[in-house]
C-alpha cells in the first residue's frame, strides 16, 4: 500500500484508475471510429461527444497522477454525456449502451469524490 501523507493508498485504487483509463480510451476510440459519422450529427452533439470521451481520458489520467483535478474533468465529461445521450435518447430512447455510459461516467464521478475524501489525492 502506498502512502500519500499519513493516508495509505489502496491497491484497488490502482485497478479502478486502470479500468478507468482503459474505459476512457475505448470511448476515444470509439469517436475517432465515429468520425466518418459526424456530419449526420448536429455540431453541437458531436462536441459533447468529444468533450465526454476526451476530458474523460484526461480525468483518468489525472486520477492516475492522484490530482484532485480528476474531479473536474469527470463532471465535465459526465456532463457532455448527458447532452450527447440526451439527445440520443429523445431521439431514438433510451438504449442500454446509453445507460452503461451515463452510470460509469457517475461512477467515476463518485469514485474520484470518494478518493479525495479518503485523502488520497493531492
Amino acid at each position: 500500500m502506498e502512502r500519500i501523507g499519513s493516508r495509505p493508498v489502496p491497491a484497488w485504487f490502482w485497478a479502478v484508475a486502470v479500468v478507468a483509463l482503459l474505459w476512457e480510451a475505448m470511448g476515444c476510440l470509439q469517436y475517432v471510429k465515429q468520425s466518418p459519422a459526424a456530419p449526420a450529427l448536429p455540431v453541437w452533439v458531436w462536441s459533447a461527444f468529444a468533450v465526454a470521451v476526451w476530458v474523460g481520458l484526461a480525468g483518468a489520467l489525472l486520477l492516475l497522477l492522484r490530482l484532485r483535478w480528476a474531479r473536474l474533468a469527470f463532471a465535465v465529461s459526465l456532463l457532455g454525456a448527458v447532452v450527447q445521450f440526451g439527445w440520443a435518447f429523445a431521439r431514438t430512447g433510451v438504449t442500454p449502451l446509453g445507460i452503461a455510459v451515463l452510470a460509469a461516467a457517475v461512477a467515476l464521478l463518485w469514485f474520484v469524490d470518494h478518493a479525495a475524501k479518503r485523502g488520497w489525492l493531492r
